[in-house]
Parts: C-alpha cells; sequence; structure tokens
C-alpha cells in the first residue's frame, strides 16, 4: 500500500514537473513569436522608404516608384500577416513535437536575415553613392 503512494506521488511530481516545463516552453514560444512579429511590422514600415530609395538610385521614374510603393506596401502586408501566423502555428506545434529550441532558433535566424537584407536595402542609395 505504501508502495503505491510513493509511486503516486513521484508521478504526480513527473506530470506537475512536465506541465510547468511545458508552460515555460510556451511563454518562450510566444515571447519570440511577439518579439519576431513586431520586429517584421519594423521591417515592413522601412520597407517602402528603402524600395524607393533603391528604385530612384536605378532611375526609374518616380510615378513608377509611387505606385510600386503603394503596391508593395499592400503585399508586404499581406507577406506579413501569412508570416506571422504560420510562424505562431510553428512554434506552437514544436512544443507538442519537442523541437522548441530548434523552432525558436531559425525563427530568430530568419528574423535577424530579413533585418539584414532589410537595412541593406534601406542603405543602399547611401552604399552606391559611395562606390
Amino acid at each position: 500500500m505504501q508502495g503505491d503512494a510513493v509511486l503516486g506521488s513521484s508521478f504526480r511530481r513527473l506530470i506537475d514537473y512536465t506541465s510547468a516545463n511545458r508552460v515555460d516552453k510556451y511563454f518562450l514560444v510566444y515571447l519570440v513569436w511577439l518579439l519576431a512579429a513586431a520586429a517584421w511590422v519594423w521591417t515592413l514600415l522601412i520597407s517602402p522608404q528603402a524600395m524607393a530609395g533603391m528604385l530612384d538610385v536605378l532611375g526609374v521614374h518616380r510615378f513608377t516608384i509611387s505606385a510600386i510603393q503603394r503596391f508593395g506596401f499592400v503585399l508586404l502586408g499581406l507577406a506579413w500577416l501569412v508570416a506571422t501566423l504560420w510562424t505562431e502555428h510553428y512554434l506552437r506545434t514544436s512544443v507538442s513535437k519537442q523541437r522548441v529550441m530548434r523552432s525558436v532558433v531559425r525563427v530568430v535566424i530568419a528574423t535577424i536575415v530579413i533585418f539584414i537584407v532589410t537595412t541593406l536595402v534601406q542603405l543602399s542609395p547611401v552604399l552606391v553613392q559611395l562606390i
């Protein structure tokens, strides 16, 4: 009888540890998701100006630049929405598959790459003038 009580308490402790660990993983996943979405919003907001600067340096007509800016912003907004929803699903399902750290690292790396590319596009007019 006493062995069952010890086994039961050990099992309860294991369940408590697992659920607490799971809560921590979900907290990490949603924190990374919110930070990535916020970084992508910032990228979305600076992208039209970055594209306009790059197209101006390339000698594209100003009316064409205006149209590309407006349509580009809408398309980038849709891409942001899809990427945000997909990332939330990807990170959330990584908890059940026990691949949280791999998924978090992939999302962070993708966010950093997007940030670097956007920054380089934004700086492209300055870089072209330096060359």
